[in-house]
């Protein structure tokens, strides 16, 4: 499998100065304020792979992960067979995408406590423009948004641009067809990187396989969020974007991380958000549907068309895929939650040093456990 560019929601994986995450004498309220929220995720981020992303672009020249790797070609006579790729369009800018007609933006957490003495916790705000977000400190005692990262100051929050529909799905999900050996590497180029009038941008026509890429997010197409960078990370570790972590140094780490998966729940099941994503899913089912046409309907005397596995034509093996995807991945931050809900790893290891005083009354972590735990059980992701 070959793929230039991650959506890794922009972390930098350097390392974070000591002095922005050591406890400094900082009270239990200040447990869950963001900037040590953004510095945890650059640490989590150090030596992860960065894909090639030119001029924002993300580009796959190959499917499969098994045994068979098919390299995309095309045929171009006299030559023969050439190597191809398919490519998503650019993404705006953090600082443009105000002016693209559709986006929505900007969904950043906002900090609170529920009663005094008990932890902070976040939640989602929404700020209508970038005037807003950056007139002043979203959180209180730290520095107000950047648009985009700054790498002046580590310590100051930034947004930036998320693809709501995880660039990764497609890409997947032929790796996971090709894997099926339901058809040869062949096949799949002499239809798929054939072109033809369904991909054509005035003179130039582009390979079917580019058509369905085509229906991911670009600046043609500006399904777009504007998010604060560390619910982005959280947003695509519940997409399955990255892994989520299992082990952590410190109770208030766990508090933190528990909270920050709550908050990226939240913030995919805010409607504006959740329809981005089913926007673009549906583009792609559409020109599945598509596909699936030109196979009924074929000219000539084509080679045997690639063919899904289990009989299915490709906009049902696509919405299968999908549906299997968003179960599995709901499931595994159910799961992350569970763990940290029930205080034990699978292991049988807790995972908070203690929730309770003496006298077995929960004290500040375990009030700050379950202020998270309830927040985190009213959401369900419906995207």
């Amino acid at each position: 499998m070959t793929e230039d560019g991650e959506d890794e929601g922009n972390a930098d994986g350097e390392d974070a100065e000591d002095s922005a995450t050591g406890n400094g004498g900082e009270t239990p309220e200040k447990r869950f304020m963001h900037a040590r929220a953004y510095q945890m995720e650059k640490r989590m981020g150090k030596g992860h792979r960065k894909g090639k992303r030119g001029g924002s672009r993300f580009t796959r020249t190959a499917f499969g992960s098994g045994a068979q790797i098919c390299q995309l070609t095309t045929q171009l006579p006299p030559a023969g067979p050439q190597s191809a790729s398919v490519t998503i369009g650019n993404q705006p800018i953090v600082t443009d995408l105000e002016k693209f007609n559709g986006p929505v933006y900007w969904y950043v957490p906002s900090m609170a406590s529920a009663g005094q003495g008990q932890c902070e916790t976040a939640t989602v705000r929404h700020y209508p423009d970038a005037a807003a977000l950056t007139a002043h400190p979203v959180i209180p005692g730290h520095p107000s948004y950047h648009l985009g990262e700054d790498n002046t100051n580590p310590k100051r929050p930034f947004v930036n641009v998320d693809h709501v529909y995880e660039v990764k799905y497609l890409g997947d999900f032929f790796d996971l067809m090709v894997d099926s050996n339901s058809f040869t590497c062949a096949q799949f180029n002499a239809f798929f990187m054939a072109t033809d009038s369904l991909n054509q941008r005035g003179d130039k026509s582009f390979a079917r396989l580019q058509t369905l890429w085509d229906q991911i997010p670009s600046v043609r197409d500006p399904k777009f969020a504007g998010t604060d960078s560390v619910l982005n990370m959280f947003k695509g570790k519940g997409l399955g974007a990255h892994e989520w972590k299992t082990e952590f140094g410190t109770d208030d780490e766990a508090l933190q991380y528990l909270n920050l998966v709550a908050a990226a729940v939240d913030m995919t099941n805010i409607p504006a958000i959740a329809a981005q994503h089913q926007l673009s899913n549906q583009a792609v089912y559409n020109a599945f549907l598509g596909i699936d046409t030109l196979l009924a309907n074929p000219q000539g005397c084509p080679p045997a068309p690639p063919q899904p596995p289990h009989g299915l034509n490709w906009a049902d093996a696509y919405s299968s895929y999908m549906s299997s995807k968003i179960s599995t991945d709901n499931e595994k931050v159910s799961a992350v939650i569970s763990i940290m809900a029930n205080d034990k790893y699978p292991n049988g290891k807790t995972v908070f040093t203690s929730t309770t005083d003496k006298q077995g009354s929960l004290n500040s972590i375990g009030k700050g456990k379950q202020l998270v735990i309830d927040l985190s059980r009213t959401e369900e992701r419906s995207v």
